[in-house]
């Protein structure tokens, strides 16, 4: 099916695939361990549709790093 959404299941699965050559640091905590996926909303297409910061606390203009 041409154009079909197809999310991968991990952030590791982008480096396996060679969309990145690493799993990205997360700019707020330093480590690339910290990333929390955010899972599709479609239960027809399961996976990673997008990552929030790990990071704890709040921005200087007071938004939550894992609303970023």
């Amino acid at each position: 099916m041409k154009g079909a959404i197809i999310y991968p299941s991990s952030l590791g699965e982008l480096v396996t695939h060679k969309y990145f050559r690493a799993v990205p640091v997360d700019p707020v905590t330093e480590s690339s361990l910290t990333w929390q996926p955010v899972a599709s909303g479609d239960p027809d297409k399961p996976g990673v549709a997008d990552i929030r910061s790990g990071a704890r606390g709040k921005t200087r203009e007071g938004v939550p790093y894992e609303q970023l």
